[in-house]
């Protein structure tokens, strides 16, 4: 659903109409909305609302849109709310301004496409910051409200609506539009009360921690610190990126050691948190404390684990260890908060079955699993499970005990600046010393060849997923192997399948070697192409699996993939993301992060009788799930 104000103009004007968070709170008109100006064609501006709604929510989605607009025609915005957009505007400038020497090139493309094409001017970060900083403070909110006259007009006005094809779905028709126009007019709107609590974001500290041991691995720069009450800390400070500070921490346990009654009370706890705020503070009154911030915070709860992951520039790292400690002490459920997720929930389930692809991946998700009962797709009768309180029970039960953490830490600080946090506010976590790890919920692969289809859309495509699946000896060696066979694979069978053959425009594959709880691998294979050449390029497919195993592949596919190894090696060795992830990724295997040195000799130990072995190994036609995706019309 959307409204488009035509405007032959060319200013821009900043996306501060929060009319996402003002109406869909108590209302829920909408299960989310925005506002934008943009450009169908050069020659005219437009200004946009737009709303995605529940099935049969258009009449209210609109009014609800209708409602924000006049609120803002008859009142404007507050001071308050202004002041918000100058300070995050002008951080985001800073950051970009910080990282000027380090920022990658793939960032300024689209700054020289339009320069090319729109004959934009691409002016220095310098610039940018500086004219920012002397122009933000001129402008008035009198200068900002005046905007909504130019912009929403009862005049060259156009209305869109879409929804899913369904006779018992009503779409309104003009007539009824016009008359919710009508009806909003002559509403009585209060004004936006933007209600800014001056609480602070952590009250009283509890005792702060000691670091009672500290390891050293100087050959990677990394710190190991532990606390005296149990928690581990990982640091590896970096000067890759001048204005970040990565972390992530995880323990083990997760809603595997919940009962399937709980399931999904355990899977969508850390959203429902999210979403209702932490301390004293709801989401909405969270986010504009941490307006003047670049800094955020997620936990989660996954099958085997539970964390958290988030950011922070260095000069809002306290911010984020305030985050992280009341997410561990202080989470709150909001009922309004867990209501607005639910609806937003009941939406997406409605509509999602009109796409055949989500219809498909449901259904390799199901056959995988052999219909395992936590993998049963979401349904409107899944999401009755939700229970509020539950999730919060869960929810702290996971988060209770910080002695079997660990947190890791990258990016831009010094150690003795990290130490005093990380006791003050990681020292005084919650610590029970509670001995647990995971429970293996005994989700399994089928056995054998499992073959499925689905039926669903009218275009005439298709789509193919196979899976090849066994056991595992997990080890970095092991994987290194399956990971070189996958690019292999790929490069062999986008030359035969969509290059030869031109039977698909494109192949994709993915592995995952599983060490926990059990040591699986899956090998995914996935292609789209035409429903009558399935069987055709399934055996293409299958022939070029046969002739791997069979006579091994040219030395010059091992060439190929041990240098995009080594150059996407150079790469990451400069990347904080791809450090937090190596770092967390050994610590969570328990193996040595330092043979991360090593990698050169792995890449160089590649051979043509490696990848033929793994490839008898992990290719295994004995044994694999293999979906196909067929539109309604095939008999």
């Amino acid at each position: 659903l959307s409204i488009n104000f035509r405007q032959p103009v060319s200013f821009t004007v900043t996306n501060c109409l929060d009319i996402d968070r003002k109406s869909s709170k108590t209302s829920l008109s909408f299960l989310f909305a925005r506002s934008s100006k943009g450009s169908w064609v050069q020659a005219k501006q437009m200004y946009t609302l737009s709303a995605y709604v529940k099935t049969g929510g258009i009449p209210k989605g609109l009014e609800g849109l209708l409602k924000e607009a006049k609120r803002v025609q008859l009142y404007g915005f507050t001071q308050t709310e202004l002041d918000r957009q100058k300070i995050q505007y002008l951080r985001k400038i800073e950051k970009a301004f910080n990282e000027q020497d380090k920022t990658e090139s793939e960032n300024y493309k689209w700054d020289y496409k339009n320069h090319f094409l729109e004959k934009d001017a691409i002016p220095s970060i310098d610039y940018v910051f500086t004219t920012a900083k002397e122009l933000l403070p001129s402008i008035s909110i009198d200068d900002v409200n005046g905007l909504s006259t130019e912009l929403i007009q009862d005049n060259n006005r156009v209305i869109t609506a879409s929804s899913p094809e369904n006779d018992e779905i009503i779409i309104p028709n003009e007539s009824d539009l016009i008359a919710i126009f009508n009806k909003v007019m002559n509403m009585d709107i209060d004004p936006y009360i933007d209600a800014v609590s001056n609480d602070p974001l952590v009250g009283k500290l509890n005792n702060a921690g000691k670091i009672i041991s500290e390891e050293k691995l100087t050959d990677i720069n990394v710190t190991e610190w532990i606390l005296d009450n149990g928690v581990r800390v990982v640091l590896k400070p970096t000067d890759f990126k001048n204005d970040e500070i990565l972390f992530s921490a995880s323990s083990f346990g997760g809603s595997s050691l919940v009962d399937d009654s709980d399931y999904i009370a355990a899977e969508t706890a850390t959203a429902i948190i999210t979403e209702s705020g932490i301390g004293s503070f709801t989401k909405i009154e969270l986010d504009k404390l941490l307006s003047n911030k670049i800094v955020n915070v997620s936990p989660w709860i996954n099958e085997l684990g539970e964390g958290l992951n988030g950011s922070a520039s260095p000069k809002d790292q306290e911010t984020m260890f305030q985050l992280i400690y009341q997410y561990f002490y202080a989470p709150r459920i909001d009922s309004i908060a867990f209501g607005a997720y639910k609806a937003r929930m009941e939406g997406w389930i409605e509509n999602k079955n009109a796409r055949p692809e989500n219809v498909f991946r449901d259904s390799i998700q199901v056959t995988k699993s052999q219909h395992h009962f936590r993998a049963r797709p979401w349904t409107l009768k899944v999401l009755q499970e939700m229970d509020m309180e539950r999730s919060y029970e869960i929810y702290k039960d996971r988060f209770a005990d910080a002695s079997d953490f660990t947190f890791f830490f990258v990016g831009n600080f010094t150690l003795d600046s990290m130490k005093p946090l990380v006791e003050m506010y990681l020292g005084s976590l919650p610590s029970v010393k509670r001995k647990e790890t995971w429970k293996d919920i005994e989700m399994e692969m089928p056995n054998g060849i499992v073959e499925n289809s689905v039926k669903k859309g009218m275009e005439p495509k298709s789509m193919v997923h196979i899976s090849f699946n066994g056991n595992f000896q997990w080890n970095r060696e092991n994987t290194h192997i399956l990971k070189s066979l996958e690019s292999v694979m790929d490069i062999k069978l986008r030359e035969v399948m969509r290059e030869d053959m031109g039977g698909t425009y494109g192949v994709w594959m993915w592995t995952v070697p599983k060490h926990y709880p059990n040591a699986k691998y899956e090998f995914n294979i996935v292609f789209g192409c035409s429903p009558d050449n399935v069987d055709t390029l399934t055996q293409a497919l299958f022939a070029q699996i046969d002739s791997v195993q069979n006579y091994g592949i040219n030395l010059d596919y091992i060439y190929k993939v041990q240098e995009k190894q080594k150059q996407a090696r150079e790469v990451d060795l400069q990347e904080n993301k791809f450090w937090l992830d190596y770092i967390s990724s050994d610590y969570y295997h328990n193996v040595d992060p330092s043979r991360i040195l090593d990698y050169v000799n792995t890449v160089d130990a590649l051979s043509v009788e490696s990848i033929q072995s793994a490839a008898k190994q992990y290719l295994n036609k004995e044994n694999y799930v293999k979906v196909v995706l067929y539109p309604e019309s095939i008999e």
